[in-house]
């Protein structure tokens, strides 16, 4: 049992002599310029997915949320905000349908 404990133990320390090789080639590999510019690609990626991800969470709810207190207070003009929704949704998937239509053509 102590030899398998040690031999596992010499495994994981030559596993983990490897992969701090890698990530020491890494960055003698590369110039401080181009790492400074990754990490700064890196930050603009996380900020640009945080933001959207909470905006669109944040609009889902709103979509799902206020059809149900329009019809509460008055069907008419939720059924005419429903239409007037679901024609704005179908022009703009008309444009797309469009836009890749005309892409695939040239």
């Amino acid at each position: 049992m102590v030899q398998a404990a040690r031999s596992y133990s010499l495994r994981v320390r030559a596993i983990s002599l490897q992969v701090n090789d890698f990530r020491l080639r890494f960055f003698q590999q590369r110039s401080s310029g181009d790492i400074l510019a990754r990490v700064a690609s890196n930050t603009v990626i996380r900020d640009l997915v945080s933001e959207e991800l909470i905006s669109t969470l944040f609009d889902g709810s709103m979509v799902i949320t206020y059809p149900f207190i329009l019809f509460s207070q008055s069907f008419v003009f939720a059924a005419i905000v429903l239409l007037l929704g679901l024609l704005q949704v179908s022009c703009w998937l008309g444009q797309v349908v469009l836009f890749v239509v005309l892409l695939c053509a040239s």
